[in-house]
């Protein structure tokens, strides 16, 4: 996963944290679309990945001791 992104969707996260214990009705709601936003890119990027790994992963050849007894 992008460090970066990583880090961005931190940052939202405290940053809408801190917009809530103020208390600040119009941060709050700039910064959960804000947040929303960045967690979209994060899971989409996350599922990217995933799929790529899946597509390259492969078994491992079974021990020629099976192979014999088959």
């Amino acid at each position: 996963m992008d460090n970066e992104l990583s880090g961005d969707l931190q940052r939202a996260k405290d940053d809408l944290a801190d917009a809530l214990t103020r208390g600040d009705a119009r941060a709050i709601e700039m910064l959960r679309v804000r947040y929303d936003a960045v967690q979209s890119r994060w899971k989409t990027q996350t599922q990217a990945r995933i799929e790529q790994i899946e597509g390259t992963a492969t078994a491992p050849a079974p021990p020629a001791i099976l192979n014999a007894n088959i």
